[in-house]
């Protein structure tokens, strides 16, 4: 089976793959092409952009706290 730490970085890619599908074109097309509705006062298109962002900095402070040089 494969190390903890190769497990980490097999996670961390996906989820950055996955970060960078949902930000680049056709991903914010097909679930964010109006502007209604608001979340937290902003338009959903932007919303979705900022909340991938927080995605991708979790899933980077993570792998950070996981990492074995602390």
């Amino acid at each position: 089976m494969g190390s903890p730490r190769r497990a980490a970085n097999v996670a961390l890619g996906s989820t950055i793959a996955l970060c960078a599908l949902a930000l680049v074109y056709p991903g914010p097309q097909l679930f964010t092409d109006r502007i209604e509705p608001y979340v937290f006062g902003l338009p959903f298109g932007l919303a979705w952009m900022i909340a991938w962002c927080v995605v991708a900095f979790l899933a980077l402070a993570g792998y950070h706290l996981s990492s074995d040089d602390r």
